[in-house]
């Protein structure tokens, strides 16, 4: 049976979503643009574990330290000292990545979603949000509704993100999630990763994509992360319509797949880093490459009153 709770994150609004057979639940923040903000999976060895490092406190989801879980729209990554040209019209957003003097992961990952659905069935329960944009940012004067459908069941949590153009104007769209993962107290380092078939795309100094890629190599199957330091574009090289990125334990059999849609105007880029503390790693879906309002690569580009939709989700596995 699936149920949910609502609950509040200091003063902020969440909702939980909970197996209440096997105890599975997932933890949302409504008012940070359904940041996903605890997920608790049941392993094949009957354990649960804890595979997301979220916020915990309102103030670490105002503070935004690191974009955990942030969702990532209208834009992934980095977007060139905030300026894009899209017909033939310049644009300014804000800078909020001084360092490099990029805009960096949208616009939308601190705004306040509603709920719009919240259904249960035998098998899951699945939460749906919805966010109005009026296009009121002159650097983004694009109006457009984004839903955020968050599925919970036995084959783990799933979100499909829906995004409809209702201007009058075309408009330009990456789409992106920035979680990072974890397996409950393991260390890191001794967790395995293995990436799906793709290329490593060449950046600049500046974390930008050069035009360039070549083959990848590195966690083509599963090993140790151990020390090494990831901040790594990808686009991947599947003919299938799902691409699996894992992070094995490194003795329970066990493995979370972190899978993402793939194919033409779904995730068909994936961005991998490590942060410093070592305690959790980001595993990026993404639609786009990093500045793809200038460089394209990976743009979409949604005709007045038609809609983008993709998913990505989350699953705990035995060891293949």
């Amino acid at each position: 049976m699936y149920t949910f709770e609502k609950q509040t994150i200091g003063n902020t609004s969440a909702i939980k979503l909970i197996n209440t057979q096997t105890q599975e639940y997932a933890q949302i923040a409504l008012d940070f643009a359904g940041n996903l903000t605890q997920l608790v999976l049941l392993s094949p060895q009957n354990t649960l574990v804890s595979v997301i490092d979220g916020y915990q406190t309102e103030t670490e989801l105002v503070e935004h330290k690191g974009y955990k879980s942030a969702k990532l729209l209208p834009f992934p990554n980095r977007l060139a000292d905030g300026k894009y040209t899209f017909n033939q019209q310049e644009y300014q957003l804000p800078i909020n990545r001084p360092t490099e003097n990029h805009a960096i992961h949208g616009l939308f990952y601190n705004q306040p979603f509603e709920i719009s659905n919240l259904k249960s069935k035998p098998n899951s329960i699945t939460l749906v949000l919805r966010y109005r944009y009026t296009g009121n940012l002159e650097g983004y004067p694009f109006p457009c509704v984004v839903k955020l459908s968050y599925k919970l069941s036995a084959k783990g949590l799933q979100c499909k993100t829906t995004v409809k153009n209702m201007g009058n104007t075309a408009l330009p769209l990456g789409d992106g999630w920035h979680p990072y993962f974890k397996l409950g107290d393991t260390p890191l380092n001794q967790c395995l990763l293995q990436l799906p078939p793709c290329n490593q795309l060449t950046l600049d100094q500046r974390n930008l994509p050069t035009g360039k890629q070549t083959p990848n190599a590195q966690f083509a199957n599963p090993t140790p992360i151990d020390n090494a330091h990831l901040d790594n574009a990808y686009l991947l090289q599947t003919n299938t319509k799902k691409a699996c990125t894992v992070l094995q334990h490194p003795t329970d059999n066990y493995q979370l797949c972190v899978w993402q849609q793939t194919g033409k105007k779904h995730y068909d880029y994936l961005q991998i880093y490590t942060p410093t503390h070592r305690q959790s790693i980001a595993i990026e879906p993404m639609s786009c490459a990093a500045n793809a309002f200038n460089n394209h690569i990976g743009l979409i580009t949604l005709p007045p009153n038609k809609s983008y939709g993709a998913k990505y989700g989350v699953q705990l596995k035995k060891t293949n």
